[in-house]
């Protein structure tokens, strides 16, 4: 059968929605041996196999192969490439990606800006994630609810709770629905710094939302009550649970107990 770009990359996505990136490698070396034209659409699909397999140097030299072969890069390569430096927490590297998108006059989307976010979470560089959804905002970008959790979680990580109540804020000027995971983490971070109020508060909200309870969020604002000397509210919490059939863990236990003694 004679081998062409189209049946070679068809190939490499199939091998890139399985995750077998070094399967798609060989068939980029293959293409070489046969004289085929590797395309934007080649490496696109190689780089992403390439994230789904945390081989993100592979992606990198990926993308200087690229450059070298004069292959037009585009929105889908780098963000692919961003994608591969936010499963390694390579968030500075994802950051030169975005730059580079910016220098050859492309739109940085939603994706982008997600990626580059997650990119700095993982490596804890919460500012940074905090300054890429400003500039989002700023540009115009679509937000949604990932994007905002994203930057919600990096704030939760240091237990910058005043943040993660700021960007709630942003969600409602922004018109950005907030969910589970939203509240599950500015509860979290209060609970971190023993902001029982807050979190009291954030519960309350969950309930106007009608955002369904679950162990962990509850377990976190009972938890912050307990810290705040507030144990009547957290064994209030405890029946609540109970009520609304939320499964009590190992964590709630010990909450409960602590809250207990301090009664």
């Amino acid at each position: 059968v004679q081998l062409d770009t189209i049946t070679c990359n068809a190939a490499i996505s199939a091998c890139e929605k399985g995750g077998v990136w070094e399967a798609a490698l060989l068939l980029l070396s293959t293409m070489v041996q046969s004289n085929l034209q590797a395309c934007s659409i080649t490496f696109s699909a190689l780089m992403s196999a390439c994230q789904k397999g945390v081989a993100w140097e592979q992606a990198l030299l990926l993308l200087r192969a690229m450059e070298d072969n004069e292959v037009e890069l585009s929105t889908v390569s780098l963000n692919a490439a961003i994608s591969a430096c936010e499963t390694a927490a390579e968030w500075e590297r994802a950051l030169q990606f975005v730059s580079v998108m910016e220098r050859c006059g492309m739109q940085a989307s939603t994706i982008t800006y997600s990626a580059a976010m997650s990119a700095c979470q993982k490596g804890h560089a919460w500012e940074t994630a905090l300054q890429l959804l400003t500039l989002m905002v700023q540009r115009k970008v679509e937000s949604n609810a990932v994007t905002f959790n994203t930057a919600m979680s990096a704030c939760e990580q240091v237990a910058e709770w005043e943040y993660t109540m700021q960007l709630l804020n942003a969600m409602d000027r922004n018109r950005v629905a907030p969910d589970r995971i939203t509240f599950g983490t500015a509860v979290s971070a209060c609970e971190k710094r023993g902001k029982w109020r807050q979190a009291f508060k954030l519960y309350g909200m969950m309930l106007q939302n009608k955002v369904a309870l679950d162990t962990i969020a509850l377990n976190a604002v009972a938890s912050a009550c307990e810290k705040g000397g507030e144990w009547e509210k957290a064994l209030l919490l405890f029946g609540i649970m109970a009520q609304r059939k939320v499964q009590p863990d190992t964590i709630t236990f010990n909450a409960a107990i602590s809250a207990c003694e301090k009664a």
